[in-house]
């Protein structure tokens, strides 16, 4: 405790940091002093209060962004003016003061950190007049102020709030538009326990009659389980005359004083208890009951303390009386042994969604969506979530090669949690018919974490033109001579960070806006799945869809004796991973190198059919499988040669006709309106 108060007192002493000098933007966060992010300070200094390590975490995204931070207390309304500043981030009763002391065109985000006062101050009168009638003694605390609050939430531009929906609707309706909700912290991390001691805890500050201490003193009077009673009891001479019996002088009611959550004799009493019980009439999210949550131990609590999914991971109290408070208790203490378990087990699972992971990774989400800056478009896909790392900040040109994109500008993807990044790679050369409208299949996607890498081979007509229209999406392009498809997609796998990839040509697009969606969700759903692979529709170079082509599941020997890539890999999607496996595409192939990189993929990879369209694939008299048919053949023909098979001529003909059959019995209705389509052209 002694180390704490001196590093608060260093910090009083400077009153503002400035963390990350190098970074290129400006953010005023007026909030608590925390040293900064590097420096090895302890997880108890953390622990002493959590404003300190959610202003940990939101430096640390700051930084992340590119800001230079300018740190300084809420209560200090003194600004530097001659700083222009890109973001302010402000808490409490001071925001609009110091927004309005600031340039006019700074991003406004205010920070709430508990439910609101008004609410706040209507539960507690409520709690009062109850407590009168059952005992009469009045208590009675100073409102807390109300009065800043629209000043507060009209100046702001968005407002980042704890907690969820229930701490949401205690603030007014009109602002609701503006509010991002995000959930406290836990550095513990999540324990499940195993004992039982039937004990209880409750751990508070102060207010006591507004987080329920009173209900559960006459409960626990009545009662033989054991609760520890941590709680403030300074300014609360009427409470302490009321219940000073049950407080000092009952032996199953044991008073600590004010809880150390960072003291051995905390954690002491944490294993000697099974029940944390706060039946609180408002609160954002109780961070004393969120860490005792976390050591395992179940919450009785009511749903203005703002958890969620209280019935799964412990015992609601349906409402502030001292009836229902009295039926959670029964509740909890009937509990058999594998209900307690089942809990227990939902709770150790619960508790992953509070940690500071969990909390930067909102943070970064709310960023994305409140600041232009960070959110460069939100209608692309490859700019709903980036991450601002080292970049150049300027268009490469290096004599042939010329590069550019979202990279070049510090900006990078990161994979967060269910949200794998997926790379994207188009080659292109000379493609200025169809570029623009493969671009936009993938900027459209629905899902939120695509990276778009662009290979051009230097073309030499509009196709630079279109790839720039459209840079400020495109995370990464470059232009520069190459050996032709199968080099520019190895240089492509070599650019790209994402844990799953895939190829999609200059003149194909995507089936709908949803593919990368439930190909990601795909992976998700099977993590041992190395690839995957999908139907395609049929396009011409009007754009209209001719048909489905199904393809049948993959079989190395079929794919072997049909003499050609049935699999075709615009419509394939592969782990990174499974490049170290099988290698890139063999560049002694020109034309049909995918052909052998798809007789690789045999063995012990697991791929899948997943039997949807994924892809439209053109067909029009410029395509390169089409105009140069012989040469792709015997390429194809050298490559049967190099993965010969050691089967006898009944084997490889049955195998031959086995993959025809199959290729007309699912395509039918393609081939039946091919000919529709043939029979209406002439």
């Amino acid at each position: 405790m002694v180390i704490i108060k001196v590093i608060d007192k260093l910090l009083e002493k400077k009153r503002r940091l400035v963390i990350n000098r190098r970074g290129g933007k400006n953010a005023l966060l007026s909030y608590v002093l925390v040293p900064p992010p590097q420096l090895p300070v302890g997880t108890q200094y953390y622990v002493s209060h959590n404003s300190k390590m959610l202003c940990r975490h939101m430096i640390r995204v700051l930084v992340k962004f590119g800001y230079k931070v300018h740190l300084q207390h809420y209560l200090d309304t003194r600004v530097e003016t001659g700083t222009h500043y890109d973001l302010f981030i402000g808490h409490n009763i001071t925001f609009s003061r110091i927004a309005k002391a600031i340039n006019p065109d700074a991003k406004k985000i205010l920070l709430v950190t508990g439910a609101s006062p008004q609410f706040e101050n209507e539960q507690l009168k409520a709690r009062s007049d109850n407590l009168y009638q059952r005992k009469g003694v009045r208590i009675e605390y100073e409102p807390s102020a109300a009065d800043y609050i629209d000043l507060n939430f009209e100046t702001a531009d968005r407002v980042f709030h704890i907690g969820g929906d229930f701490v949401k609707n205690t603030w007014p309706a009109r602002y609701h538009h503006k509010m991002w909700g995000y959930r406290n912290i836990t550095p513990f991390k999540p324990v499940r326990k195993t004992k039982a001691s039937g004990n209880f805890i409750y751990a508070g500050s102060f207010k006591l009659l507004r987080r329920g201490l009173d209900l559960l003193l006459e409960i626990f009077y009545r009662r033989k389980e054991n609760i520890y009673v941590y709680a403030s009891y300074k300014g609360e001479d009427k409470f302490v005359a009321a219940y000073h019996q049950e407080l000092f002088e009952t032996k199953n009611i044991r008073s600590m004083g004010f809880v150390n959550l960072a003291g051995r004799q905390f954690r002491r009493v944490v294993d000697d208890v099974d029940f944390v019980v706060y039946p609180t009439s408002a609160e954002g999210q109780s961070t004393t009951v969120l860490y005792l949550m976390s050591l395992g131990v179940l919450p009785i609590v009511t749903e203005n303390c703002g958890f969620e999914n209280i019935e799964r991971i412990g015992f609601k109290i349906e409402d502030g009386t001292l009836a229902a408070v009295a039926a959670a208790v029964n509740c909890a203490v009937a509990a058999g042994p594998g209900l307690i378990e089942q809990k227990r087990r939902a709770l150790a699972e619960e508790m992953k969604r509070y940690t500071p992971d969990s909390f930067e990774e909102n943070f970064a989400d709310f960023l994305n969506s409140a600041v232009p800056a960070h959110c460069l478009d939100p209608r692309f896909s490859t700019t709903r979530r980036l991450a601002a790392g080292e970049g150049s900040g300027r268009v490469s040109r290096d004599g042939k090669k010329t590069s550019g994109g979202l990279r070049t500008r510090g900006y990078h993807k990161k994979a967060g949690r269910g949200k794998p990044v997926v790379s994207i790679i188009t080659v292109v050369f000379n493609g200025e018919k169809y570029l623009e409208e493969t671009i936009n299949s993938v900027l459209s996607q629905s899902y939120d974490n695509v990276e778009y890498v662009i290979i051009d081979g230097g073309s030499r007509d509009g196709t630079l033109d279109i790839i720039r229209k459209y840079e400020h999406a495109i995370d990464y392009w470059v232009s520069e001579p190459d050996k032709g498809l199968y080099d520019a997609l190895n240089k492509g796998i070599d650019l790209i960070s994402g844990s799953i990839f895939a190829a999609l040509h200059s003149d194909d697009v995507y089936y709908d806006r949803s593919v990368l969606a439930r190909v990601a969700g795909q992976f998700s759903d099977e993590p041992g799945l190395s690839w995957l692979f999908g139907n395609f529709g049929v396009i011409g170079a009007d754009s209209v869809e001719r048909g489905i082509y199904k393809i049948p599941g993959y079989d190395r020997k079929s794919l072997y004796y049909a003499n050609f890539c049935y699999v075709p890999h615009p419509a394939s999607f592969f782990k990174r991973d499974l490049i170290k496996t099988v290698g890139k595409f063999d560049l002694d192939y020109k034309l049909a190198s995918d052909y052998d990189f798809f007789l690789r993929l045999g063995g012990d990879v697991k791929g899948k059919n997943v039997n949807y369209p994924l892809v439209k694939f053109r067909f029009h008299s410029a395509r390169l499988s089409e105009s140069q048919a012989e040469r792709s053949r015997a390429e194809r023909i050298r490559i049967q040669e190099r993965h010969a098979q050691k089967d006898g001529p009944l084997m490889r003909s049955f195998y031959s006709l086995s993959i025809y059959l199959r290729l007309r019995l699912l395509n039918l209705d393609y081939y039946f309106k091919r000919a529709l389509n043939s029979a209406l052209r002439r």
